[in-house]
């Protein structure tokens, strides 16, 4: 006689065959559409698909915010996908976000996680916000238009470092309120943000500047320097040659970039935060950081937490609040994930 785990395991290689079956023969019919497939696994296929789904997410979890998103929406539409790109992402990372209150300040989205699996206590707060750099913007700064090329084509592009340090200045106060780590999520989805947000040269020149190249005019040999000028975390002290941190209110930030039905994102550490970041709560995602800190006599050091940084890849889900509300409604608190 089976046993009932062997019978659920019976019933789970039967539904998979009989949904292989169905995949395979209605791929075959006229008028298949993979399009409807997709959204059967939860899929959105455009951005425009996720930012609805987040409204409907928002009208049944933050009905108070839902004024002040459809406005968004219609001011800043790279804003509201920011917001709705960060919190999917942060759904798929299983770290249970909730909306705050837009009009209490303070960060967009609270998240809880656990550091260690398979515990019944612990689980800590963690407190994300999502910005956005505005392909306009973007353009203007970096060089590079917004805009497909009827033909292949090259040119020199300028990274972002400046603006993305001024987003994370602007918002040090809103975070400085929560008590708990504090992530600050900065999203575009200008067509080149691959390459000028997203890309492990870019996390590199966030967390200490842009380098420079110095050429002796005697003897010496060229070396790669910095000013720190533009460092989202450090600060230095050219006399003394003494580095420190600045902005511990922020204990990470996030470079996301949107490119179609998928994000990608990479991390940057703070080096000395006010209240540090366990990065096992954004497993996979590359955190790149300053190794060794306190930095010795001058000579920064950099390095990824993972071996082969490239940014994970996220496919955008739609953000469904009626299946949110019935699996928490099933686990209860005392959720697993």
């Amino acid at each position: 006689m089976m046993s009932a785990q062997e019978m659920w395991a019976a019933a789970g290689v039967g539904a998979g065959v009989a949904l292989g079956y169905l995949l395979g023969s209605s791929s075959k019919k006229p008028g298949y559409d993979a399009d409807a497939w997709s959204k059967f696994f939860g899929f959105a296929t455009t951005t425009e698909e996720l930012v609805d789904s987040f409204v409907k997410h928002i009208e049944g979890e933050a009905p108070n915010n839902l004024k002040s998103f459809q406005n968004l929406r219609q001011e800043s539409l790279e804003s509201a996908l920011a917001e709705a790109v960060v919190f999917g992402i942060l759904q798929q990372l299983q770290l249970r976000p909730t909306i705050s209150d837009v009009f209490a300040g303070g960060a967009d989205f609270m998240c809880t996680y656990r550091p260690i699996w398979f515990s019944e206590s612990g689980s800590w707060p963690l407190a994300v916000e999502a910005t956005t750099l505005e392909p306009s913007a973007v353009e203007r700064n970096s060089g590079w238009p917004n805009e497909f090329p009827e033909e292949i084509s090259g040119g020199p592009f300028s990274l972002l470092t400046e603006r993305i340090t001024q987003r994370a200045s602007d918002k040090v106060r809103q975070l400085s309120e929560h008590p708990m780590p504090r992530v600050l999520a900065i999203v575009s989805s200008h067509i080149g943000a691959d390459a000028i947000l997203c890309n492990t040269l870019a996390a590199r020149s966030v967390l200490i500047s842009d380098a420079q190249i110095s050429v002796p005019i005697a003897v010496g040999e060229t070396s790669q320097i910095t000013n720190l000028e533009h460092s989202v975390f450090l600060r230095g002290n050219p006399k003394t040659r003494e580095i420190t941190a600045k902005r511990p209110s922020i204990s990470a930030v996030l470079l996301v970039s949107v490119a179609g039905d998928q994000s990608a994102v990479l991390g940057i550490l703070h080096p000395e935060p006010r209240y540090p970041l366990d990065i096992s709560a954004f497993p996979d995602i590359p955190f790149i950081k300053v190794s060794p800190w306190p930095v010795v006599n001058g000579q920064i050091g950099v390095e990824w937490v993972v071996g082969q940084p490239s940014a994970r890849k996220f496919k955008h889900r739609r953000i469904d609040w009626r299946f949110e509300a019935v699996r928490r409604a099933g686990r209860g608190a005392r959720d697993p994930e």
